[in-house]
This record gives C-alpha cells, sequence and structure tokens, in this order.
C-alpha cells in the first residue's frame, strides 16, 4: 500500500445485509479523510466481478461489501493479480470473514482496510467457477438452490437449518466416483453431503472443516453418509462446536486435484451460490493466488 492515503474502491451490493446500512455514512464514519474511496454498486449478477478487474491496478485494496456471493464475485476479479481485496461483511453467512479473523462489526472491518496486513489464499476450482470458502454437492447444494429459486424470502440461520434438516428427511444420495490426486484408487461414495473446503467455515460459525488452513495448497474433503435426520439433528451442535469431522459416518481427505464422476448432472454450489452441473465435476486448487486484507 502506497506512503500516501489509500485508494479503497468499495463494491457494494445493495440487496446484501439488513437493508439499513448507508455505505457512505459507514465508510466515513470508520476511516473520514484517512483514505480516498469510491463507491460502486453492483446491478446484475457477475457485475462485481467485472467491477474489480476493470479496476486492477487503480486502488490500493478493491473492497467486497456484501454476503458471501459478493466477496466471491470480487475474488474472482482479482484472482492472479496483486491488487489486495479487502472484506466488509454485510452478508449472513459471511464464511471467508469468519474465517480469516475479519471482525462482523463493521466499523472495525472498515478501519482493517488502512493496515498493510495481507494474506495469500488459495482459490478453489470447480470448473470454470472458483470458490473461496467451500464448495460441494449434496444436502447443501439442494439448501442453495431452493433459496436461488425461491422470490423473496427470509435467508439468515434458521431457515438455512430448517430447510436443511427438510432436505435431509427428503435426500436420496446416489453413487459418486471420487478421485483424489493424493489416492491411488478412485473412492466409491454415496454421499448425502460431499464438500471441498478451502477454510474451515460453512458461514454463520458453523465449521465444516475444522483445522482447514487457506493457504495450505490443500482442500479438504468432506464425505458424509448415512445421515439419519435425528443424526442431523443431533450433528447440528457439531458444527458449531468444531467437532463435525468426529461424527459416525463422516471421512475426511485432503487433495488438490480431484474428479467427482456421478450418474447425472445436477446442482452444486461454491461458497453458497447455486451452479447446475454436469456428471463429471473437476475441482483443482491454484494455490495462494488471492491477496486479502486480514488482521492475520
Amino acid at each position: 500500500m502506497s506512503e500516501a492515503a489509500p485508494k479503497l474502491l468499495f463494491i457494494t451490493n445493495p440487496n446484501a445485509g439488513p437493508g439499513d446500512i448507508e455505505p457512505g455514512h459507514l465508510i466515513v464514519s470508520a476511516i473520514g479523510d484517512r483514505a480516498e474511496y469510491v463507491v460502486q454498486e453492483t446491478e446484475r449478477a457477475g457485475h462485481a466481478t467485472d467491477l474489480a478487474a476493470a479496476a486492477v491496478g487503480a486502488y490500493d485494496v478493491i473492497v467486497a461489501m456484501g454476503g458471501d456471493g459478493t466477496v466471491n464475485e470480487v475474488g474472482r476479479g482479482l484472482v492472479g493479480t496483486s491488487t489486495p481485496m479487502g472484506i466488509v461483511p454485510v452478508g449472513s453467512g459471511n464464511a471467508l470473514a469468519r474465517a480469516l479473523g475479519i471482525s462482523l462489526e463493521l466499523a472495525h472491518a472498515c478501519r482493517v482496510l488502512l493496515s498493510d496486513k495481507t494474506r495469500s489464499i488459495d482459490v478453489g476450482r470447480v470448473d470454470d467457477e472458483i470458490f473461496l470458502s467451500t464448495a460441494g454437492i449434496g444436502i447443501d447444494a439442494e439448501v442453495c438452490w431452493h433459496f436461488a429459486k425461491q422470490i423473496g424470502g427470509r435467508r439468515g440461520l434458521l431457515p438455512y437449518l430448517k430447510h436443511g434438516l427438510h432436505t435431509v428427511a427428503n435426500y436420496e444420495a446416489r453413487p459418486v466416483l471420487l478421485s483424489l490426486n493424493t489416492h491411488p484408487d478412485p473412492i466409491e461414495v454415496k454421499p448425502q453431503l460431499l464438500t471441498f473446503a478451502n477454510t474451515n467455515a460453512f458461514g454463520y460459525g458453523a465449521e465444516i472443516a475444522p483445522g482447514a488452513q487457506p493457504d495450505d495448497g490443500e482442500l479438504d474433503v468432506i464425505v458424509v453418509e448415512d445421515m439419519t435426520l435425528l443424526k442431523a439433528a443431533l450433528s447440528v451442535r457439531r458444527l458449531f462446536r468444531g467437532t463435525f469431522d468426529r461424527v459416525r459416518g463422516v471421512s475426511r481427505y485432503q487433495a488438490s486435484e480431484i474428479r467427482i464422476d456421478r450418474e447425472a448432472g445436477g446442482c452444486y454450489q461454491v461458497d453458497g451460490e447455486a451452479r447446475e452441473g454436469g456428471s463429471t465435476l473437476n475441482v483443482s486448487l491454484s494455490p495462494q493466488s488471492l491477496r486479502v486484507v486480514a488482521p492475520f
């Protein structure tokens, strides 16, 4: 970051957060005249990526001011560049912010942007889609698909848990052939949940892969099988205690190149956003390819 007042671009999602946040007022109250800044609002899906990519080199930090979807889009525009991404988390899950120790207190998160502390993190990919926290198929993807298709309605932890338990009760797991570059032979699984974790966080404080680090060059692969509705309900607390990987029926692997072969195409999720994919999905990792302003 330059010695002069840093130049910050805030890319905001007007649909994220509680709706009573006015970005300009928040930024002024948090950082005053200690930085030059511009605020741009997104207008459509993918717009944050375009704005971030176009601004590379013109700003000291490009800030994602929104939820996990906005963070993903801004990160996509900055991968492989020297321009760092800042995060002001105004979404509901805020998975990457939590994993990197970025405060959910918005004024504090803004002030962190004035720091010269950056961390280079790995970036995951499912085919052409990137993810910074998690990606996966199964129950979580179905829940994300549900929220992507509904018009209006309320997001948040309780709606996700409610719909998640409903999905567990009705989800029909199908066979998957899982090929990992760290294993000599493919692994046959029938997962209700198959998650590729770049960080420990699922959002909302839930830890799907306790101890996972976003800069270790590996993805943590979490496979959940034989999860009944009762078992899922009893296991929810383990997600928030950092012990989910100890639940019976949960397997854990590490790899940086992964192939999924399934009977048919279907949905998957990247950072909580639903996508549609084919019967084969290729998952990979770009080590330490995105700089993020973070306290540690």
